[in-house]
């Protein structure tokens, strides 16, 4: 099944750090991420991935008021793509999700809300 992908960023951290003498170093993300099938159904991963001081090149530094979202994608992407099991765990809950969705239309499940329960009306 082809999906396409979307992210969307949730929440950052950041930190100051007096030794690097750098502020507003961005330390952790939270994010998701969507796939979506041709007929329209979609399966979402929440993940979060830190980010060490560390790794931080105070020579390539970006500060955070020129960060852009593309530039935080592709940090949570490479850390992603470098775990090659996390990946594959990531791509499985989304295609499950997915798939619920394709069996439960094929099979007329309907989900009910506790305020359409029989005696809730």
């Amino acid at each position: 099944m082809e999906l396409t992908y979307t992210w969307q960023i949730n929440r950052l951290k950041k930190q100051n750090s007096p030794s690097l003498q750098l502020n507003d170093i961005v330390i952790q993300t939270y994010w998701e991420y969507t796939g979506t099938n041709e007929d329209g159904l979609t399966g979402t991963f929440h993940g979060a991935t830190p980010f060490s001081l560390d790794q931080v090149d105070p020579d390539n530094f970006t500060t955070y008021e020129n960060l852009t979202e593309e530039q935080i994608i592709g940090w949570i992407q490479n850390t992603i793509d470098s775990n090659l099991s996390y990946k594959a765990h990531i791509d499985a809950h989304i295609n499950e999700q997915i798939q619920r969705k394709i069996d439960a239309n094929t099979n007329n499940v309907t989900d009910v809300n506790s305020d359409n329960f029989p005696w809730s009306m």
